[in-house]
């Protein structure tokens, strides 16, 4: 069994580029995952689905598809065993 790992928000802004503010606002329209909380004062975004994000944007899909890839990304958090 692999283990989860989840990226804070300094790793994401480093793998992904740009700042905090453009990653909310993508956050906010649906092309970019949301956060999850791991604490009181603590967000941080699934390894997997980040990259997994960011090797769909390397294959230069529309970004309705992309929305439509990060719905079934964060349902699926949801569906996954523990």
């Amino acid at each position: 069994m692999s283990e989860l790992v989840f990226l804070p928000i300094k790793e994401v802004l480093r793998r992904k580029g740009g700042g905090r503010s453009s990653l909310y606002a993508e956050i906010n329209s649906g092309l970019f995952p949301k956060p999850l909380k791991l604490g009181k004062r603590r967000i941080g975004w699934p390894e997997c689905e980040v990259d997994a994000v960011l090797r769909f944007l390397l294959r230069g899909e529309s970004q309705s598809d992309l929305k439509d890839f990060i719905c079934v990304l964060e349902q699926k958090r949801f569906l996954t065993e523990v």
